[in-house]
């Protein structure tokens, strides 16, 4: 990940961050409102400190929208604070598997088939409508009811949501999406897609 400079304008500064946050997630976010050349994730290293992170974007005017539109946005129940950022983050270590891209995130799409198509039809929406369309969705369901898969961070459903968004936002439609590998930012993990079956067929002929 490149390291943002305090001479970036595009630079932004999240002063705290839920501790189960992660680089894709926020790139995920972020993503919707321009493109993310950069993403640090900084961990506490004593008891008195919170995790906060660093989000570079590739325009001070794509940075500007996201700040206004993700401001209080809360994340994992812990409300956005985003500031310019004033200098760059602290030089963060990364292990070999890290460094390497070896973290890999599979995703499986659910076998009950309402479910799916519930995520489905969300994605869709959170993909033409921006993130906050699911934060208004979060803030009138219950962590219990069918939309429950996107109050559990990493579990199989909320990885297949996530990923359904993307792919939405790229341009793939409920039938047809890409199945290579990929990342969605630079150090990122590498994202696994169901396999296509339309797709597959399609090649067939």
């Amino acid at each position: 990940v490149a390291r943002p400079v305090a001479s970036e304008p595009q630079a932004l500064f999240l002063r705290e961050l839920p501790d189960s946050v992660t680089e894709d997630v926020l790139c995920a976010l972020f993503s919707r409102y321009g493109v993310v050349t950069s993403v640090d994730v900084v961990r506490p290293t004593g008891p008195e400190e919170k995790t906060s992170g660093y989000v570079t974007l590739d325009s001070r005017d794509s940075a500007q929208r996201a700040k206004d539109a993700l401001q209080d946005r809360e994340v994992d129940g812990v409300p956005l604070w985003i500031e310019w950022a004033k200098g760059p983050p602290p030089q963060l270590e990364y292990t070999p598997e890290d460094r390497d891209g070896c973290r890999h995130v599979v995703v499986e799409p659910p076998i009950d088939k309402l479910k799916r198509r519930i995520i489905d039809r969300l994605a869709k929406y959170v993909a033409q409508e921006g993130h906050p369309f699911e934060q208004i969705v979060m803030e009138r369901e219950s962590p219990e009811g069918m939309f429950n898969f996107l109050f559990q961070h990493d579990s199989p459903a909320n990885i297949y949501y996530r990923w359904r968004t993307f792919a939405f936002a790229q341009g793939d439609n409920f039938k047809l999406w890409r199945t290579e590998t990929f990342r969605i930012c630079d150090e990122g993990a590498w994202w696994r897609p169901p396999p296509c079956e339309a797709a597959a067929e399609k090649r067939l002929r």
